[in-house]
């Protein structure tokens, strides 16, 4: 897809995630019914967590009260995804609040 044509992004339904079930292994809580574009974790809860795509790595870090916005990112005039069924693992200590995983998908 070229850079200098315009996209339609539909979001799809958010990720939530209640913090108090977070402990400190990685842990699945979602996946990806699409392929995705641009993702936001919004951490709302008063504790740091830990993001995963394959139950052992760390891929993302949020704080406590914090987002970590995954823009487009575009190679050769294409927008690369994270593929359809990413599945996403959560660790870290149980707080309050929840965490959303908000997700964007190409559709047209």
């Amino acid at each position: 897809m070229s850079l200098d044509t315009k996209i339609k992004l539909k979001a799809l339904t958010a990720i939530v995630v209640d913090s108090s079930t977070l402990t400190g292994s990685f842990i699945l809580k979602g996946s990806f019914p699409d392929a995705t574009v641009y993702t936001k974790i919004s951490n709302c809860s008063n504790q740091s967590v830990e993001i995963s795509y394959d139950g052992t790595n760390i891929n993302e870090g949020v704080p406590a009260n914090g987002i970590s916005p995954i823009g487009q990112v575009s190679t050769g005039g294409d927008i690369a995804a994270l593929p359809k069924s990413t599945l996403i693992y959560m660790r870290g200590t149980a707080g309050t609040g929840n965490i959303y995983i908000i997700t964007y998908k190409v559709v047209s």
